[in-house]
């Protein structure tokens, strides 16, 4: 790899435990109770490397979600506790999927110690971390009904039905509100004055050929407009769409992320990434695809 390692973080997708039998969709398994073993092998590896990780981010749906309130809320706990050891000795961030929205919204970004639902961070050598919250326009947001962003939520469904030229409007995606649309606009503008390249973070995939058509953002056409016409984009990373995939536009790779919830048995799926001035490294781990992405 060229260059000076600028940052190291750690990553994954769609954990996505439930205390449940193995599942069964579209051909593939999905290996719920597998989901603990795996992830300790996982941290275990970022809590080694602590000190050179600048944090670990997952990309949403760390549970699934069950029948009841009571046994969402004992998977939700029994994930924290696995994550225990990383949040302790490194900052362990968080985007909002689907599932996660199992447990009540504000009680997940308190209990996840979010700054809010989408939010941005500064990262070393002029790099920033802008992550979005790609469930806030969904009919599951939690918001209510006569709330604005529910509201603008259910226009934007009225003014885009599901249909073949429209797959993405199915009810497990979701999209972004013209209020998070405004504040996304200004932390580009601001990113461009203080000279930074950017990584953006969301659970659905919103660059097109990254992910299924099914699986992207409800308004992923307009989010990449504005993402490739921003001099400072460089990367996307999403989870969501759990066989992974990959695109470019422009200037901008948009890569979606394997689930460790999908990993073949006895295998796993996370990554370390480095980050230079001349590329990002995605160092896959079991399922998840290594990248040598020029930046």
């Amino acid at each position: 790899m060229s260059g000076e390692t600028s940052f190291v973080f750690g990553l994954v997708a769609d954990i996505q435990y439930a205390c449940k039998g193995i599942g069964h969709t579209e051909g593939r398994a999905q290996r719920y109770e597998e989901v603990p073993q795996k992830l300790m092998q996982a941290v275990q590896i970022w809590h080694r490397d602590a000190p050179k990780l600048e944090f670990v981010l997952s990309l949403g749906d760390i549970i699934d979600g069950r029948s009841t309130q009571a046994e969402t809320d004992e998977d939700f706990s029994y994930i924290k506790n696995i994550l225990g050891p990383v949040a302790s000795t490194s900052e362990f961030l968080h985007v909002l999927g689907n599932h996660c929205l199992t447990v009540p919204r504000e009680r997940l970004i308190d209990e996840l110690r979010m700054p809010g639902s989408y939010y941005s961070r500064e990262l070393p050598s002029r790099w920033r971390l802008i992550v979005l919250d790609t469930t806030e326009m969904s009919g599951h947001s939690q918001y209510p009904q006569d709330s604005k962003l529910a509201q603008e939520a259910a226009h934007f469904k009225a003014q885009h039905p599901m249909s073949d030229e429209e797959p993405q409007m199915a009810d497990w995606n979701g999209g972004i509100g013209s209020a998070q649309s405004g504040w996304l606009n200004e932390q580009l503008a601001l990113a461009k004055l203080l000279g930074e390249r950017v990584i953006v973070a969301c659970h659905h995939q919103i660059g097109q050929g990254a992910a299924r058509k099914t699986h992207m953002a409800w308004n992923w056409v307009e989010l990449q407009q504005l993402l490739v016409a921003s001099p400072c984009v460089r990367l996307v990373l999403s989870g969501h769409d759990h066989m992974g995939g990959y695109a470019q536009h422009g200037h901008v790779h948009f890569v979606t992320v394997e689930a460790m919830l999908e990993a073949p048995a006895h295998t796993d799926a996370y990554a370390i990434v480095e980050v230079t001035q001349e590329c990002v490294h995605i160092k896959g781990e079991g399922s998840v695809t290594s990248r040598q992405l020029r930046v």
